[in-house]
């Protein structure tokens, strides 16, 4: 029966994870195109420990939270803080000049993922460790790690409305 209530309440929120996802993309810079043509960008890299994450939080039968749609807000919110390209929802978060959206995104999803999957934890730092590895200047890498550590701490502070816990 929990199942079937969660499922439901799944549908009526997938516009609105379609509406997140879509601006997380649009805020990040243009992907690379890596080794084969494959569209190297953060999110996609962020997908399998996001999946394991979600069917370990359905292996025990409990309901999950929208741990996607707070990695998407998360990391929406990180590039935006560098960007400042639209209106934050969970805080405005303020960026030092020259931060790195790649890297906020990075570690936005890092945290999101670490605090509700500790299981994954292993998997996160080896993809957060490879993501960083993309940005080669130290200064604009530490200040989006900085902005991305504040955007998770933001989405987990509640007073996001993207939360169903």
């Amino acid at each position: 029966m929990k199942r079937v209530r969660f499922f439901a309440g799944l549908a009526a929120r997938l516009p609105v994870r379609a509406v997140f996802l879509w601006a997380s993309l649009m805020a990040l810079p243009m992907p690379a195109v890596a080794q084969g043509g494959v569209v190297d960008n953060v999110l996609l890299r962020w997908r399998e420990p996001l999946e394991a994450c979600e069917e370990a939080a359905f292996g025990d039968g409990a309901v999950p939270l929208d741990i996607d749609a707070m990695l998407y807000v998360a990391t929406f919110e990180a590039v935006n803080a560098v960007t400042r390209t639209y209106q934050p929802y969970t805080a405005k978060i303020a960026a030092a000049p020259g931060s790195s959206a790649e890297a906020a995104a990075a570690q936005a999803a890092h945290d999101v993922i670490v605090n509700y999957c500790a299981a994954q934890k292993d998997a996160a730092e080896g993809v957060l460790k490879a993501s960083l590895a993309l940005v080669k200047d130290s200064t604009a890498r530490a200040g989006g790690v900085a902005v991305g550590a504040k955007a998770a701490a933001a989405m987990r502070s509640g007073s996001s409305p993207f939360r169903n816990a």
